[in-house]
């Protein structure tokens, strides 16, 4: 017996409409690379990002989340941890 090909049902494609930019998907494609464990350098490489900056900020668009990322470190009973990640972030 001779099998037909599958038809595709036209409706369905038809009803389902979603758009994504280059950049969303650029966001993405380094958050994935980053969750298995590359180093964070061969992904800016890769993503032919020029600078920490540049690809922090497609980092950002993509959602990872890094509040409470600090929380385990210990500071001196003086210090602000917001201090201390404005002087680490160079702002």
């Amino acid at each position: 017996m001779k099998r037909r090909p599958a038809k595709t049902d036209n409706r369905l494609h038809a009803s389902i409409h979603f758009s994504v930019c280059f950049h969303a998907l650029r966001a993405c494609w380094a958050t994935q690379l980053l969750n298995t464990g590359l180093e964070a350098s061969k992904v800016m490489k890769m993503g032919g990002w020029s600078d920490w900056e540049t690809m922090m900020r497609y980092i950002r668009l993509a959602g990872i989340e890094i509040a409470g990322a600090t929380d385990k470190l210990k500071f001196e009973r003086n210090e602000r941890p917001s201090r201390v990640l404005k002087l680490v972030a160079g702002k």
